[in-house]
């Protein structure tokens, strides 16, 4: 064999090897191809992944925040009031009038001129004292009385040219009207020790209360004033009527269950007056009071002062269940519960006629 026929054979040799190597890498390809789910533990075309590591479970979704104003009556959450609030008793659709029961007694010193009281305690462990606004020029005053045994606890003279008013306790301070004055004294109620002048709007003064905000003031006339006590100044005006009619001479007053309370001067009524609108929704019929001051004062021989006219509404801080009452120089305080008559049921208009005449002066009436 010539040498051109050996360099011949040695090429086809090459040839034929590299194809060879060719086709091992493309089966060993396509073995590398298989599915992971048929390969075996031994094959060797990727490496090994590390084992892996186990999942926490993840924790529980936290609950949904439920919002007071998302929930219903038929969702069966409870979301507690931050502010529990007493809801105002229901009205009639008409005006009610109402007697009473006395459900105790209480004596009282028979020199004051009473122009208002209020039922307050200074401290928790307290017993309840009855605080009083005397009136009469020279002889006005507010006084601290123990409301069971009736002695005087400290008392505070005004000047001899004032004639004592009106007079509530707001959050720890005690305030008094004056009469024919826009003055107002504010004191401490723990002790009466610091007295302080302010001037409310208007030109008159008779009997205050509070509605735990506003301060709330007569006049007079048939309107309330509601007063801020930050500053004295006015917030609103309210008419009182009763049924059509404007009721005058409105004196001592009293908040009592969502209703203003007054006692019309010279008559032994109390309207029970809406503070949205002044409307009149009832009254109480308080004559026999006056009646049994009366009959006591005679039996008893006591030298004047003859009892006055009824002028002192209180209740104990947030409890209605009883009225406590009383009246100028009378030595009696009455805690007495409301009764109110005909089941409730408004008045016929002949008795709205009749209550007009027994419970209101003339809408022109002088002093």
């Amino acid at each position: 064999m010539g040498l051109r026929a050996c360099f011949f054979l040695l090429a086809i040799i090459f040839v034929l090897v590299s194809c060879l190597d060719s086709h091992g890498a493309l089966v060993q390809a396509k073995k590398c191809r298989v599915p992971k789910k048929k390969k075996n533990k031994g094959d060797s075309c990727r490496k090994p992944k590390p084992p892996s590591k186990k999942r926490r479970p993840s924790p529980p979704p936290p609950p949904p925040v439920v919002f007071a104003e998302d929930v219903f009556e038929d969702d069966g959450v409870e979301v507690p009031d931050p502010k529990p609030k007493t809801p105002p008793s229901p009205q009639p659709e008409g005006p009610v009038l109402s007697s009473y029961e006395i459900v105790e007694e209480f004596d009282r010193d028979r020199t004051v001129y009473t122009q208002g009281i209020e039922i307050h305690k200074t401290c928790d462990d307290c017993e309840y004292s009855d605080f009083s606004s005397a009136g009469i020029y020279g002889a006005s005053r507010v006084a601290e009385f123990n409301l069971e045994s009736g002695k005087m606890i400290r008392s505070r003279d005004l000047p001899a040219d004032e004639f004592a008013e009106g007079l509530t306790v707001l959050d720890g301070k005690l305030y008094q009207l004056i009469w024919k004055s826009n003055k107002t004294y504010v004191y401490d109620v723990d002790d009466l020790g610091r007295r302080e002048v302010k001037e409310h709007t208007q030109d008159d003064g008779w009997g205050l209360t509070d509605d735990g905000t506003n301060l709330i003031l007569s006049d007079s006339s048939n309107v309330l004033s509601f007063i801020d006590p930050s500053d004295f100044s006015l917030v609103k005006q309210i008419p009182v009527t009763f049924e059509g009619t404007d009721v005058v001479w409105i004196n001592e007053l009293e908040w009592v269950d969502g209703l203003i309370y007054g006692n019309v001067y010279q008559r032994s009524c109390i309207a029970k007056i809406d503070p949205s609108n002044g409307k009149v929704v009832g009254w109480i019929d308080a004559r026999g009071l006056k009646d049994k001051v009366d009959e006591d004062h005679d039996a008893s021989e006591e030298s004047d002062p003859r009892p006055d006219v009824l002028n002192g509404i209180a209740i104990k801080p947030r409890d209605a269940s009883r009225l406590y009452l009383t009246g100028k120089y009378w030595p009696k305080i009455f805690a007495v519960e409301e009764k109110p008559l005909n089941d409730g049921k408004p008045m016929s208009q002949e008795k709205i006629d009749e209550i007009k005449d027994i419970c209101m002066v003339p809408v022109d009436a002088r002093l």
